[in-house]
Order: structure tokens, then C-alpha cells, then sequence
């Protein structure tokens, strides 16, 4: 066992030749993202907005105007709360950034929708 952030307890996979180190770092990844998406969510009520909204359309996609018409948000605040946006919203801690949104572009539009882990955080939080 080792201990990951937060004092979270995690098995280590053993490490092999085949075993891929993208693997390896996704799977420490999930185990020590939880912890930070959880505190990122209650620190703010506007990523709790935006994740619950693209949680009530799941697995349906939306963009970042249309999120903030049906949440009564600021553009600005909703793209801040997705991508991060200088001070106020910490790259590090968007909800892109965080694995608990995805994001595609097509056709130089750009839409979100929530992941697994999105909906497996914010029901740690309910």
C-alpha cells in the first residue's frame, strides 16, 4: 500500500515490462484526482452548477452559451469553471483539467460533456 494524497490509501500495480506507463499514470490518476475534484467541487458553486447541469443532460453534450443560458451563469464564469481562467479559476483545478468534463471540438465549435468520473464525484458529494 501507499499512500496517496489526502492520506488516501491506494495499491501501487505491480510493474512489469508489459505494463504501459500510460496505464500506470492513469490509474494513479483516478486514485489521487478523486480527493482534489471533491474539494474543487465544494470550493465552488459555480462548477457545482455547470457539472450538475451537463449531468442532468448526460450523455448528451452541450456548449459553453448554451450552459450558461439554462444555469443563469456569466459566459465568462462557465468557461472559467471548464478550462480555468486566470485567478479566479485555477487551471488546475477546471473541470476539464479535473477529468470530470470532456471536451471535443468539432467543427470549430466546442462542446462539453460529463465523464464517469464526473458522475462518480458528484455522487460522492449527494
Amino acid at each position: 500500500m501507499i499512500v496517496c494524497e489526502y492520506g488516501r490509501q491506494c495499491q501501487k500495480p505491480a510493474r512489469t515490462k508489459n505494463l504501459k506507463r500510460g496505464f500506470f499514470q492513469e490509474y494513479i490518476m483516478t486514485q489521487t484526482l478523486e480527493p482534489v475534484a471533491v474539494f474543487a467541487l465544494r470550493k465552488s458553486r459555480i462548477r457545482r452548477l455547470v457539472l450538475g447541469y451537463l449531468l442532468s443532460i448526460y450523455p448528451g453534450r452541450s456548449y459553453a452559451s448554451e450552459i450558461a443560458r439554462k444555469t443563469q451563469l456569466r459566459v465568462t464564469d462557465v468557461c472559467g469553471a471548464l478550462n480555468g481562467l486566470s485567478d479566479r479559476f485555477k487551471k488546475e483545478t477546471s473541470l476539464v483539467d479535473l477529468n470530470l468534463v470532456e471536451k471535443t471540438e468539432k467543427d470549430n465549435y466546442i462542446f462539453y460533456k460529463a465523464t464517469e468520473l464526473g458522475a462518480r464525484t458528484w455522487n460522492t458529494l449527494k
